[in-house]
């Protein structure tokens, strides 16, 4: 949950607090399964956008002379590059992972491909961003127009 739980917290307690006494359980119980499936889909939307971007970046810069299938474990993830150039030659594995001679064309190659990555966090993380500040003002003004309403004690 890392830093979200004082948000948790607070939510949690505006959905207790505004059921009745008797459905107090009920509610706390629907309120936890939403906030698992929220930070569940949360983690997938931004890792999808993740590769996303990831893929869109690196899909120019596979060298020529890579496989069809390494060229395609490549395009898809950084680890399936490594995983592919595992299994190619010498020359064509070192240009695949940049790990040639320190030409222009390798620290080209390895600049793009470190690139690509942090363009991939830096969208991910703009984009929670964004969804988190809307929902954080969505709800600011649903309380505002909602009120608040007393509650009384459990006896």
């Amino acid at each position: 949950m890392g830093r979200a739980g004082p948000l948790v917290t607070l939510g949690i307690d505006l959905v207790v607090g505004s059921a009745p006494p008797s459905k107090a359980g009920s509610a706390a119980a629907i309120s936890e399964t939403s906030n698992e499936f929220g930070f569940a889909l949360g983690i997938a939307i931004l890792g999808s956008i993740g590769t996303a971007v990831y893929r869109t970046q690196i899909a120019g810069a596979v060298p020529s002379g890579v496989p069809a299938a390494a060229a395609q474990s490549a395009r898809d993830t950084l680890a399936g590059a490594t995983v592919a150039a595992g299994d190619l030659p010498g020359q064509v594995a070192a240009a695949l992972l940049d790990l040639g001679p320190g030409g222009l064309h390798q620290r080209a190659a390895r600049h793009r491909r470190h690139q690509c990555h942090a363009i991939e966090w830096r969208r991910s993380a703009t984009s929670s961003s964004k969804w988190a500040l809307r929902q954080f003002l969505a709800r600011v003004m649903l309380l505002r127009t909602t009120g608040s309403r007393p509650v009384a004690p459990v006896k």
